[in-house]
């Protein structure tokens, strides 16, 4: 599963203050990034129900703390959410 078009907001708590900063940074941080197995929906699941808000809660932690910079939001792969309602058909 993929998360994508990830905002940094690589101003927020840290000292980074000029657009060339800004910029040295967001060149190296992703923009794209395969989540871990951790992250797999089947760990989120509560009375047999997708707790879709602490999967995201779960992401959005993982992610401010493994790269150290809060964001704006992100996308997630079309692709994993075309599965999701196939797999809701069947």
């Amino acid at each position: 599963m993929k998360i994508y078009d990830i905002k940094w907001d690589v101003t927020d708590g840290t000292n980074i203050s000029t657009p060339e900063e800004i910029e040295e940074i967001l060149a190296i941080l992703p923009k794209e990034i395969e989540l871990p197995e951790e992250f797999d929906k089947a760990n989120y699941m509560e009375d047999g129900e997708f707790d879709e808000g602490a999967w995201l809660d779960a992401i959005s932690d993982w992610l401010s703390e493994d790269y150290g910079f809060c964001y704006d939001g992100f996308k997630i792969s079309k692709e994993e959410k075309d599965q999701e309602i196939q797999e809701e058909r069947e």
